[in-house]
């Protein structure tokens, strides 16, 4: 469908680099009911599910704050709370907030997906457990503040 406009000039100024676009609300309202609904929950599994590493995590990209309806800034400024025991480096603190993201995204909003998701929070969990740099009151803490950035 293509929107079809008004140009008008404006007076006083350069013909060439002033113009106007009116666009008929009806026209636009009826455009804007034809664009694709936000994902379903079994699309929404199926693109997170996409995004895991081959060892388990998920990074914390544009991409993957798109899958979780959350803007990367958002995600980042929440990531600025936690403080962890030990001094990992960045990357790797990045991958375990992304992954703890991803894990309670899947047991919160997508629950009613389990047979799809199962083996990859076993995965996710996994990787967690062999990450050395952290300890178990960093993940936790990470969980609790994935629960506010969602909503679960």
């Amino acid at each position: 469908m293509s929107l079809k406009a008004k140009t008008k000039k404006l007076s006083g100024s350069p013909p060439s680099d002033s113009m106007v676009v009116e666009v008929d609300p009806m026209l636009m309202a009826s455009y804007n009911q034809s664009l694709p609904p936000s994902l379903t929950a079994s699309d929404r599994a199926k693109t997170l599910i996409s995004l895991q590493s081959f060892k388990g995590s998920f990074p914390l990209t544009h991409p993957f704050a798109s899958v979780l309806e959350v803007s990367l800034t958002d995600l980042e400024a929440k990531l600025m709370e936690f403080v962890p025991v030990g001094t990992p480096p960045e990357e790797e603190k990045k991958k375990l907030w992304a992954t703890v993201l991803a894990v309670v995204m899947f047991e919160g909003k997508l629950k009613g997906e389990k047979e799809m998701w199962e083996l990859v929070v076993e995965k996710a969990r996994s990787w967690i457990l062999g990450l050395t740099t952290f300890g178990k009151m960093d993940v936790e803490r990470l969980e609790v503040l994935a629960g506010e950035v969602l909503g679960a």
